[in-house]
């Protein structure tokens, strides 16, 4: 009995020794597929079961931070390996950006109650959205935690808020769901967390911002680039304003204007937008017929949390 007992720790010890030793050859060829661009496949393998055996796990690895399913071909991972660290910075991005968009939230007196937690929204920033923030071209992004109150009471909380040398927020038509909530109703709203270009002043483009197109033509133009993806209401862009007036820099300064209506906008309604305008926030309608010349358009992705949540 006594013999049995003392070579039963040497063989779990043994045991333990052999599996850090395993996972750390899995770590360093891990990496080097991630960093180096070296593809799974270049990598050489001896044919025996060992072999086989850290392969399987280094490709489970490499699946488990890009987010991919295991039957993945993962030979083809070299050619997008590039971008592996620019998601990874990403994400931890907008994970950090939690506490503050929430401390945000809770300075303007706006409520929280029921916001998805930390968890959640870390849990929802799998590689899909970080892979559609990437592809609509999202240089600086924000994230947005939009709580599910009326354009209304959000102004109020703008305007409740003021500080030295600050205007009030300039608000035509505010129950024109068209014009400041996409066509669509206010009623019903949940919370929203949303991806935006947080960039205090998006470069101008001059593929469609000339005089020889309308507000409409140009509107429309810059809208298509992005397809759904892009900025829609007035909701949304006061709370990407007052989180960047937190921050010290509000978007939109001098002469830029993002439109809040691209999606419904028709080439005889009139068109919304807002800007950092005289220290105060402005938001202001045009006609489509005519022509401004600092109309921007902001891309924007949703998060899509899981049900309940």
């Amino acid at each position: 009995m006594s013999k049995q007992g003392t070579n039963k720790p040497s063989s779990n010890k043994s045991t333990d020794k052999e599996n850090i030793r395993f996972q750390r050859e899995v770590d360093k060829l891990a990496k080097s597929v991630i960093n180096t661009g070296v593809r799974l496949n270049q990598i050489r393998f001896a044919q025996d079961k060992e072999a086989n055996r850290l392969r399987t796990a280094v490709q489970q690895k490499i699946a488990d931070l890009f987010c991919l399913p295991i039957e993945q071909d993962m030979h083809i991972l070299g050619g997008y390996s590039r971008n592996a660290e620019r998601k990874i910075k990403l994400r931890a991005n907008l994970e950090k950006q939690y506490s503050r968009m929430a401390s945000v939230l809770i300075r303007y007196g706006l409520p929280v109650h029921g916001v998805p937690s930390e968890k959640d929204i870390v849990e929802a920033l799998d590689d899909g959205p970080i892979q559609k923030v990437i592809d609509v071209g999202i240089l600086t992004p924000k994230l947005l935690m939009i709580p599910p109150v009326s354009l209304s009471e959000l102004f109020e909380a703008t305007e409740n808020h003021k500080f030295a040398g600050r205007q009030s927020t300039l608000l035509p038509d505010i129950d024109d769901c068209g014009l400041w909530n996409g066509g669509q109703p206010e009623e019903g709203k949940d919370w929203r967390i949303m991806i935006t270009e947080g960039k205090h002043s998006i470069d101008y483009d001059t593929e469609f911002n000339h005089k020889k197109n309308s507000n409409y033509e140009i509107i429309k133009g810059l809208a298509g680039k992005y397809g759904e993806n892009i900025m829609n209401d007035a909701v949304s862009y006061l709370i990407l304003m007052i989180s960047s007036i937190e921050d010290g820099k509000p978007v939109d300064p001098f002469f830029s204007k993002t439109v809040l209506n691209a999606k419904n906008l028709t080439a005889t309604t009139p068109f919304s937008y807002g800007r950092w305008e005289n220290g105060g926030i402005a938001l202001g309608t045009g006609k489509p017929e005519e022509y401004f010349e600092n109309l921007r358009v902001r891309p924007m992705v949703e998060l899509k949390l899981p049900v309940g949540k």
